[in-house]
């Protein structure tokens, strides 16, 4: 929690909804609500809000109003310090489109601390991300990116280590003839230490946001597959089809919905560091009713592809493969 005394240039969040009563002001956003009560925080509130645009230093807003009023302008800062409604100013600054704006904004507002919201858009307009896969939920991606004044760059399939290496994050969005080249894209993801995210097409079930895989610390795509085979009555034909093209088809409404799933992926990831994308995905289903769930998916931990420990303890002479 920040301290009012550690403030420079104090910033009123701007997304709190403020309402004034004939005794009372209501600072408002999600399931938090700061009240002050009395007729002084009536006529005190209108006054002191403006000047904590993030451009006024912290002794310009207590002295603002004159001596006999600066006691209370400081109970006021400390009172909205402690519901953590300041930040250190000054407000977004930098050249960025309407939207990105407005993206800054929300991050921040939906993560446990927010920082100084100039940085969190210079580093928006520096964001650059692989787009790998032909499906048209890549191209959407592509202009979801731009439109937030992050570079978006499309790469194949053979995209070599420097090329990946320059990206913040890669994205692989297959379309459905492309889900079998996943497995080496993954294997050469794992040898060169590339993060990625992975968003596969609607197959007539669910579609597929993340996980976003960190090579060495979280599952790869193998372990998510092994996971979903071990949770299929053919698991014996799953491998078999992970291997085949295929035609599924798509409808726009589906792709918008998933782009705009990833686009908010990777703001949480480059701006949050969200520690709720590795590892985990969000199945998108379509049935009744619209369901989007999250499932953890954990590494194996004899994975052909990411695991060690074949190599440090082969199983036991009477584990069921090795009797097979």
């Amino acid at each position: 929690m920040i301290d009012a005394t550690e403030l420079q240039t104090p910033y009123l969040k701007p997304w709190w909804r403020v309402t004034y009563e004939a005794t009372r002001v209501t600072f408002h956003y999600g399931d938090q609500l700061v009240t002050c009560h009395g007729r002084g925080a009536v006529v005190l509130f209108p006054r002191l809000l403006p000047l904590l645009d993030g451009q006024h230093t912290m002794d310009e807003v207590v002295n603002s109003q004159g001596l006999a009023a600066a006691p209370a302008i400081r109970r006021a800062i400390a009172l909205l310090t402690t519901n953590d409604l300041l930040i250190e100013g000054p407000a977004i600054s930098v050249e960025i489109p309407p939207g990105a704006r407005e993206s800054v904004h929300f991050v921040a507002a939906n993560r446990r601390k927010a920082g100084p919201l100039n940085a969190d858009a210079e580093r928006l307009v520096r964001l650059r991300v692989g787009i790998v896969g032909s499906s048209s939920t890549a191209q959407e991606i592509v202009r979801a990116l731009t439109a937030l004044g992050s570079e978006a760059q499309e790469l194949p399939w053979t995209a070599s280590a420097a090329q990946t290496a320059g990206c913040d994050l890669v994205v692989a969005a297959p379309s459905g003839a492309e889900l079998p080249l996943l497995m080496d894209w993954n294997r050469r993801a794992l040898q060169e230490g590339t993060q990625w995210l992975q968003v596969l097409p609607y197959d007539g079930r669910f579609a597929t946001v993340g996980p976003l895989y960190v090579p060495g610390e979280t599952c790869c795509y193998a372990c998510f597959c092994y996971r979903r085979a071990s949770n299929v009555e053919y698991a014996a034909g799953f491998w078999a089809m992970q291997e085949t093209p295929a035609p599924y088809p798509s409808t726009l409404p589906i792709e918008l919905m998933l782009a705009g799933l990833v686009t908010l992926a990777v703001l949480r990831w480059h701006l949050r560091a969200d520690e709720g994308l590795p590892g985990q995905f969000q199945a998108f289903e379509l049935g009744t009713d619209l369901a989007l769930n999250t499932h953890f998916v954990y590494r194996v931990p004899r994975c052909t592809a990411c695991s060690s420990v074949g190599a440090i303890a082969p199983p036991l002479p009477w584990f069921e493969v090795s009797a097979s």
